[in-house]
């Protein structure tokens, strides 16, 4: 007996669909179009922007709708990955089927659509103070959690009491964070004068973020702690002579070193044998 009936053709039941990372699994149906006395083996492959198994799982390249059958399908795993990320595809494509042929749609796409929020960008914390001998200050800036795209936050000195130049050095610039990167450092050319001052106050702002928003600690302020000693003040010398018939003499006071700080010292005449006037 000759069978003269054809070979079923094979086609995906639906071209695309999209699925949330967190639905756990996407189904492409695959169907025939009539009923086979044999197995029907469908070879599948995979392409797309999703990686796996970071985004998705296949348990087989095939697929096989038995004899007697109709329809089969083909399970796409996805997973939740808590990375903030553009979505990703999965493209299954249908190879040449044993016992079968190619239907109308041999191509099906799954979408995965992205459901894990942007990171925070901030600094660590939302103060810090460093000895201006210390050197270079770092402050740390961090992710909320690691993103699967790049993050980019600029900032810039915003205010406080330092004068840029004479007690630090920092330009504007842009921190930029690597997918899964989570900690940048600003660094602060801090300035050791060796002058008596007050302590001086620096604001640093964080703005403008890109896959990211700002977080509750967008500004830090450093305080530069001065620590040389306040300066002494003394007369040059503790004599001095001339003739009286100068009319007037000047006797040097000094500071033993350059102050930050205006000084005020007093004097009075507290002795001697000359009389005044």
């Amino acid at each position: 007996i000759i069978d003269s009936n054809p070979e079923p053709a094979v086609t995906f039941t639906t071209a695309g669909q999209q699925v949330k990372e967190s639905a756990g699994t996407a189904t492409i149906g695959v169907e025939l179009s009539a009923i086979s006395g044999r197995d029907v083996t469908v070879p599948l492959m995979v392409s797309g922007t999703a990686k796996t198994p970071g985004n998705f799982t296949l348990p087989s390249g095939t697929v096989v709708i038995k004899a007697g059958e109709r329809s089969g399908t083909v399970p796409v795993q996805v997973s939740a990955n808590g990375l903030n990320e553009d979505d990703k595809t999965v493209v299954v494509s249908m190879g040449v089927p044993t016992h079968g042929v190619q239907g109308k749609v041999v191509t099906s796409t799954v979408t995965i659509v992205n459901t894990d929020p942007e990171p925070t960008v901030s600094f660590r914390s939302a103060g810090s103070s460093g000895e201006e001998k210390s050197g270079p200050a770092r402050l740390e800036v961090r992710l909320s959690a690691p993103s699967g795209k790049p993050v980019t936050v600029g900032y810039a000195v915003t205010g406080g009491t330092a004068i840029l130049g004479k007690d630090y050095a920092l330009a504007a610039g842009v921190l930029s964070f690597e997918p899964g990167e989570t900690s940048k450092a600003i660094e602060i050319d801090i300035k050791n004068h060796g002058i008596y001052d007050d302590d001086k106050t620096l604001e640093i702002a964080l703005k403008d973020p890109k896959n990211a928003v700002l977080g509750s600690t967008a500004a830090h302020t450093r305080t530069i702690v001065h620590t040389a000693p306040q300066p002494a003040v003394a007369f040059l010398s503790a004599i001095s002579r001339g003739d009286e018939k100068t009319s007037s003499v000047l006797i040097p006071v000094s500071l033993s070193a350059p102050s930050g700080k205006p000084i005020t010292v007093e004097y009075a005449v507290t002795g001697g044998t000359a009389e005044e006037g």
